[in-house]
């Protein structure tokens, strides 16, 4: 997983005093996660622009079967 968020990546690496991160921790073990990533945000421009700018979504079924496409290779910045 790659994420901009540092605390998300340290989650892994010590134990938390804090409730909240220990109920994300839980959330998380749910999923077959090997490692976690930070990434900085100016070089996560996509995942930065989506959470800005959110699609919105009418209650449809062919909203499901759109075609938005698939980005072929995220390019990295050098700070991975």
């Amino acid at each position: 997983v790659y994420t901009d968020h540092c605390p998300l990546r340290d989650m892994q690496l010590k134990p938390s005093n804090n409730r909240r991160v220990d109920r994300i921790s839980l959330i998380l073990q749910q999923y077959n996660i090997k490692q976690i990533h930070h990434l900085s945000s100016k070089c996560n421009c996509m995942a930065d622009y989506l959470s800005r700018y959110p699609r919105q979504v009418e209650d449809d079924d062919d909203f499901i079967e759109e075609d938005f496409g698939v980005v072929p290779g995220i390019q990295h910045c050098g700070a991975v």
